[in-house]
């Protein structure tokens, strides 16, 4: 089965002069876990999800802005790949959503390792690949993506 079968369509932006109050507003509204963060001209500036918020609380105030902790490595997937490639994806960049391209590049959706989950055909095989995200070593991942210092924080 292909990306494009199971992907969500359904994209939720936000601009990136949100606070983070903003963003969990808005994803508690559109009922979400995953918000594309982008400018006034609609160019992509990141992708945030509801654990980087969590995570993000611990450094920053919910009137901060929501750049402090928007990831701006984007990664994605051709909707044409075959679902085991989504999830190797998600594995080897410990993630549990990608964006979904087109052939012309352009954003059609996101999939997550938990709709992979949902079929049965590949079920185990993401069910392994899920186990290889959910590393302890998370956290220090996400502070070298979102340049947080913690000795700063702390001191």
């Amino acid at each position: 089965m292909l990306v494009k079968n199971i992907q969500n369509t359904d994209i939720v932006c936000i601009n990136g002069n949100a606070t983070i109050k903003e963003a969990i507003k808005e994803m508690k509204l559109k009922n979400v876990g995953f918000l594309i963060i982008n400018d006034l001209s609609n160019e992509i500036l990141g992708i945030i999800t509801d654990r980087d918020i969590m995570i993000g609380l611990l450094y920053y105030d919910l009137n901060d802005s929501i750049l402090r902790i928007t990831k701006t490595n984007l990664i994605s997937i051709k909707d044409t790949e075959d679902l085991a490639v989504c999830a190797d994806t998600c594995a080897y960049y410990q993630v549990t959503r990608l964006l979904v391209r087109n052939d012309n590049n352009d954003i059609t959706g996101i999939i997550s390792i938990y709709d992979i989950l949902a079929i049965d055909s590949v079920r185990l095989y993401a069910a392994d690949c899920l186990t290889e995200i959910k590393k302890p070593d998370i956290i220090y991942k996400y502070e070298l993506e979102c340049d947080v210092n913690i000795a700063d924080k702390l001191a």
